[in-house]
């Protein structure tokens, strides 16, 4: 560590943080109060890895120099990486770890073994990729602790160093300054927020899940426990995102009357183009005769990348559906991301088993040059979407200990025309590699045209 002029440091494009003016002013007394405990975290050529609110709150309150790690070899994943980690509001738990005792102030390194803890702070999924990023890197961070030797802030990153045997650095604060501090500490300064980054949709085609591949995995908890159950074959079933039809085949196969679309269709890690025009001209040579008994809708809420994507899938699904047909969607639980957050112990070592949601549920994940994007709802999230856009939930199910929420949904009625022919145009319109688009959207806004005709002249349509 050493103190680097805040003239030479210079914030990531990326920084996926937000902060409001208040949380500002805040963090400004925070430091003026407390001191800058925390090193920012810098690339070698001075871009601010991990610490840039605190940075410019230095710079505002007159501060020249700060703390920081120079990082080395840093690729761009563990870049964004350091950032998530360093700026989770999940970093620190409940449990009380602690330091040895000092009667100064400032910066301090201990031994490993003079972390002390009764039990371990949940978070252990934090831990894990904070081993990850020091095995590849080394020291990234330090503690703050009062002189009585409590950790105040960095808990995580304490015990990691006490279970990885490293010397700790650890920032001690006056006694007289212990209550007020801890509550600057454990204020939250800032938020994640992922709106201003890159939306490459079609990487998210990547995020499919191959389903039926073998007996044990790929089995999708929405068909296995309710369409299959549910459904018969003299129903018109359309699975909207299928995915690489597995189970769409499997139906088929079994002579159920089913179609469906998937706009990322992929043989290989290509798009596979002449498939996906092969399924959108079955479904306009369907839809104007007649919509659909069931709408099948697994897994895509998942992998939206804004919220007009999100609200434009289930428009789409309604026009599909005939007044009174039945929806079939799932999608992934926030409350299952808490309670990852809360485990004391990894319990897999091959899953990335920690998120960083902004505000809307969204949490990104950079990888191979390219932002990927999950969407997460709590229960009351998931239903009032799906209520939102003309649906009546018959039946909403979320069991503790998986990640997905299944809801199978009524339509009362179509979405508002303008609202729906929107929607239609954006989702035959997606984007493709090279800054390119579907070719669909034209012919899809006037093909759904005349579903809205055809609809108010048939209340059955």
């Amino acid at each position: 560590m050493k103190l680097i002029p805040l003239t030479e440091v210079r914030p990531a494009p990326y920084n996926p943080r937000k902060i409001t003016i208040e949380k500002t002013k805040m963090l400004q007394e925070s430091l003026k109060y407390v001191g800058f405990g925390k090193p920012i975290i810098l690339n070698l050529d001075g871009t601010i890895i991990a610490g840039h609110q605190r940075s410019k709150a230095a710079r505002e309150i007159g501060m020249t120099h700060v703390p920081a790690y120079v990082m080395q070899n840093v690729s761009e994943e563990d870049e964004v990486r350091f950032n998530q980690i360093h700026n989770s509001s999940d970093i620190d738990g409940e449990a009380q770890v602690c330091v040895p005792p000092w009667t100064g102030s400032g910066f301090r390194v201990i031994l490993p073994e003079d972390v002390q803890y009764d039990e371990l702070p949940t978070g252990a999924n934090a831990r894990a990729m904070i081993h990850v990023l020091f095995l590849r890197h080394g020291q990234f961070s330090a503690a703050i602790a009062s002189q009585d030797g409590e950790v105040l802030s960095g808990q995580q990153y304490a015990v990691s160093m006490h279970a990885l045997q490293k010397p700790l650095l650890v920032y001690y604060v006056e006694q007289d300054k212990k209550a007020k501090a801890l509550a600057y500490l454990r204020d939250q300064y800032g938020e994640f927020s992922y709106d201003h980054l890159a939306k490459e949709t079609y990487v998210q085609s990547f995020a499919q899940k191959f389903r039926l591949r073998s007996d044990s995995h790929g089995r999708s908890t929405l068909y296995e426990n309710f369409v299959i159950p549910q459904v018969t074959k003299q129903q018109r079933i359309f699975d909207f995102g299928c995915g690489q039809a597995d189970y769409l085949k499997k139906l088929a196969r079994q002579r159920y009357q089913i179609a469906g679309l998937e706009f990322y269709y992929r043989q290989g890690n290509s798009i596979d183009l002449t498939a996906v025009g092969q399924m959108v001209d079955h479904l306009f040579g369907q839809i104007v005769q007649r919509r659909y008994d069931v709408v099948v809708c697994d897994s895509v809420l998942n992998s939206v990348d804004t919220l007009d994507a999100e609200s434009d899938v289930v428009h789409v699904c309604s026009l599909l559906l005939r007044p009174g047909g039945t929806l079939y969607i799932s999608g992934r639980r926030w409350e299952f991301v808490d309670g990852l957050g809360r485990n004391r112990i990894l319990k897999d070592f091959r899953k990335r088993n920690i998120e960083f949601l902004d505000e809307h549920g969204f949490s990104a994940l950079y990888r191979a040059g390219k932002w990927f994007y999950q969407k997460y709802h709590t229960s009351g999230m998931a239903r009032e979407l799906i209520e939102r856009h003309g649906f009546e939930i018959v039946h909403h199910e979320e069991r503790i200990s998986t990640s997905s929420w299944q809801i199978v949904a009524r339509k009362k009625q179509d979405s508002p025309i303008e609202e729906g022919l929107a929607a239609v145009e954006r989702e035959f319109g997606l984007p493709l590699p090279e800054g390119k688009r579907h070719a669909f959207a034209a012919r899809a806004v006037e093909v759904f045209k005349e579903v809205y005709q055809n609809a108010a002249q048939d209340s059955t349509y």
